[in-house]
C-alpha cells in the first residue's frame, strides 16, 4: 500500500518498485493495521477508523463504560505540537 500527498511521486515510487520487485495492482484496501478506510472518491481517503480496535482494548481493561470523546486530528495535533488553533491561521 502507497499513500502521498502527491499522485506523481506514487506513481514514481511505483515505476522503482516495479523495476526491483514483481508487483501487481490490488483493489483498494477498506481494512489495514486493524484501521477502517473509507473512501469518497476513488483515490482519495475520506476517513481511518480504529473504533473496533479501540472498542477491544476498553473490553480487555474493563472500560467498555468509559465516556468517549471526540477529537479532531487537526486539533490532537495542535494539541500535541503545543500550537493554538488562531496561530495557524
Amino acid at each position: 500500500m502507497l499513500v502521498g500527498s502527491s499522485i506523481k511521486e506514487i506513481v514514481n515510487l511505483k515505476v522503482k518498485l516495479a523495476k526491483e520487485f514483481s508487483m501487481k495492482e490490488l483493489s483498494p484496501e477498506k481494512k489495514i493495521l486493524r484501521m477502517w478506510i473509507s473512501r469518497e472518491k476513488k483515490e482519495a481517503i475520506e476517513d481511518i477508523s480504529q473504533a473496533e480496535f479501540v472498542e477491544k482494548l476498553l473490553k480487555r481493561f474493563n472500560m467498555s463504560d468509559a465516556k468517549h470523546v471526540n477529537i479532531p486530528a487537526r486539533r490532537l495535533l495542535q494539541a500535541l505540537k503545543g500550537t493554538d488553533s488562531d496561530d495557524e491561521r
